[in-house]
């Protein structure tokens, strides 16, 4: 079993705790009275996913060269976010969600690729990095000007949210994939030199099961909303 320093460790934990917190503030703080007022109810779930995650990697769950261990959260995570964007119901409560925390959240991922570049050499492989392709650093840049661009005039800039939006998604989800392809497993088919032991150990495989997931999901809703305010004033 590979260690993780100590440094590591707490970034890492700090980050995911700040990624949760950010999530739930977007659900206590929005503007609909009835979606705020559940979002005890919202982190429980969240909460509970968070601690089996970190039950299956402290006992190297996800470090069987057996198996794709990985895939599970993956799958279930996907899975749970289209359930929400395609339900009707749980649809109406994303929108209702508030799309400044939402978008100011993305700034999560300078810190994280800061993690990266820190694990880089021994726990990741360099693909996972800026200097290995990954987009995460210059979509985390541009958050702040989407964010006046959308405090400023949604409509009049509602198109280079929207890009940003996809672009960011895309990035999160190669990111997601080679995250799982490069982990020590059956189907790993990269990284051979420098596997991602990272998101096989805990408490890094809370990048792959919370913190990517909760972004994705953040722009997602983004996404959504900017959708439904075009369909409005149509």
């Amino acid at each position: 079993m590979l260690e993780i320093p100590a440094g590591l460790t707490l970034s890492l934990i700090l980050l995911t705790l700040t990624t949760f917190i950010g999530f739930l503030f977007a659900v206590a703080f929005s503007k609909n009275p009835t979606i705020s007022k559940y979002a005890t109810w919202v982190s429980v779930p969240v909460l509970l996913w968070i601690i089996f995650q970190s039950t299956l990697s402290l006992n190297q769950w996800y470090m069987d060269r057996t198996a794709a261990h990985l895939l599970f959260p993956l799958l279930f995570t996907a899975s749970c976010i289209l359930t929400i964007l395609f339900v009707p119901q749980l649809r109406e409560w994303a929108l209702g969600l508030r799309a400044e925390i939402l978008i100011g959240l993305q700034l999560i991922r300078l810190p994280l690729e800061a993690l990266m570049h820190w694990a880089y050499h021994r726990q990741t492989p360099l693909a996972l990095t800026f200097y290995g392709g990954s987009l995460e650093l210059l979509i985390a840049a541009a958050t702040p000007i989407m964010l006046y661009l959308f405090r400023k005039n949604i409509s009049k800039n509602r198109l280079w949210l929207l890009v940003w939006n996809y672009a960011g998604m895309a990035s999160l989800t190669m990111l997601w994939i080679r995250s799982l392809l490069s982990a020590p497993s059956t189907i790993q088919n990269w990284g051979f030199d420098i596997p991602n032991y990272l998101m096989a150990h805990f408490p890094g495989s809370w990048i792959a099961t919370v913190i990517i997931p909760i972004l994705l999901f953040a722009h997602l809703a983004v996404a959504a909303q900017l959708s439904n305010r075009r369909n409005s004033e149509v």
